[in-house]
């Protein structure tokens, strides 16, 4: 069960540009920022390092805030196909790393907000979405 007082990480999925916000409720309503940042992978290198990067990045912040949910934001159609691909591989990434065991289980989610500015804004658009829904959130991502 998703345990709401803990922390949520969300994700905002992407291979050049991963954002992240991890936040912990503080009140009602109200949550505070743990830590907001975004995951750069050089455009340059092999698909498979990035990817592999990006999973050791995700791995690394899962285990340091052990947060009790992981919310990824969906990917939505893009015209550009190159574009949508890269982004659906490291959406995939991100949700197998999440759903790897653990001592302490992570609840996935899967969420949908619009895209505002920068990735770690958007990350955090999720998150405060998810900590206002609580349990919902969870539940959305199993159907």
């Amino acid at each position: 069960m998703f345990d709401q007082s803990g922390r949520v990480l969300g994700i905002d999925p992407g291979l050049t540009r991963c954002g992240y916000a991890v936040l912990s409720r503080s009140g009602p309503g109200a949550c505070d920022i743990v830590s907001l940042g975004v995951i750069r992978t050089p455009a340059t290198d092999d698909l498979a390092c990035r990817l592999g990067a990006l999973q050791g990045e995700i791995e690394a912040l899962i285990d340091d805030f052990q947060p009790s949910a992981v919310a990824v934001e969906r990917v939505f159609f893009q015209a550009n196909v190159r574009t949508a691909m890269s982004v659906g591989q490291a959406s995939g990434v991100v949700l197998a790393s999440a759903a790897r065991p653990r001592e302490r289980p992570v609840q996935l989610a899967r969420a949908s907000s619009e895209h505002v500015g920068e990735r770690e804004i958007g990350a955090v658009h999720v998150l405060r979405r998810g900590l206002r829904g609580g349990a919902r959130l969870v539940e959305e991502a199993s159907k």
